[in-house]
């Protein structure tokens, strides 16, 4: 190979690598470009009623966006276990109208990889049952039936609607799936602290330009409690700026005990 054909290839090879940089780099623009709507109107848009952030400027931080998932995620793995009330909004409230959950369930986890979800709304009494080892969903569907299901984790029959599976409701593996990937392109963008229902947070706008959330989510806010370092609430809007769900986390108990066959019915 001559010298010459050389250098063009290590010329072409620097210039595909700038145009995916430079493609990356518009991407996030677009995503994190500061919004001209007041403080106060955006977090009435993206957190749930009541909530509050710092006046102001933003932040607008990469780096500590990075520092704070980061630091969050080493405070969550320091736990054996964790249970909290979860809610899920599938539409946003008008000013002085109650919002009313879509759905409400008790989210169970431990470290193991066990996770149990006993549903509130719909289905009271319903539970489903997922053990990292056996990687199988234990489903009753029904309170009022001796009736148990052994189901696959991405069943049709116990998928949300945009697709959130058993297997991927505890915080690990929003962090790998989601977090980690976007920070590691620059995807975490630290915005300012404030009060979301009642919790002191720290507020991190994530765009999911790759991985497996891409395709459906376009932007979340990610509330992270201060104190606890889990989420208290997550909403998440789509590609053109839309309001697809919000999740939100409450009453959590951190290192709970449970009964010898919680995980195991």
């Amino acid at each position: 190979m001559t010298t010459k054909t050389m250098r063009n290839r290590i010329i072409r090879k620097r210039l595909n690598c700038f145009g995916r940089m430079s493609l990356l780099t518009v991407v996030l623009l677009l995503f994190f470009s500061p919004p001209s709507a007041s403080s106060a109107d955006l977090a009435s848009q993206f957190l749930p009623s009541g909530s509050s952030l710092a006046p102001g400027a933003w932040r607008y931080s990469e780096p500590a966006g990075r520092l704070i998932v980061s630091s969050e995620h080493k405070s969550v793995l320091a736990l054996s276990s964790y249970r909290c009330l979860v809610r899920t909004f599938y539409h946003e409230g008008h000013d002085g109208d109650p919002l009313r959950a879509d759905e409400k369930m008790i989210l169970s986890v431990r470290k193991a990889g066990d996770i149990r979800i006993d549903l509130i709304r719909p289905r009271k009494g319903a539970w489903l049952i997922y053990r990292k080892d056996q990687d199988q969903v234990r489903v009753k569907p029904f309170s009022f039936l001796p009736m148990i299901l052994s189901l696959s984790p991405g069943s049709s029959l116990i998928t949300s609607r945009f697709g959130h599976t058993i297997n991927h409701a505890d915080y690990g593996s929003f962090y790998a799936r989601v977090l980690a990937p976007s920070c590691l392109l620059g995807g975490c963008v630290y915005l300012d602290r404030g009060v979301v229902m009642g919790h002191a947070v720290r507020v991190v706008n994530v765009a999911p330009v790759f991985g497996v959330a891409r395709p459906i989510f376009g932007r979340m806010w990610v509330s992270f409690d201060t104190r606890t370092g889990l989420p208290v609430s997550i909403s998440t809007m789509d590609a053109r700026g839309r309001f697809m769900e919000r999740i939100t986390y409450d009453r959590c108990r951190l290192n709970p005990s449970f009964p010898t066959n919680f995980f195991r019915e």
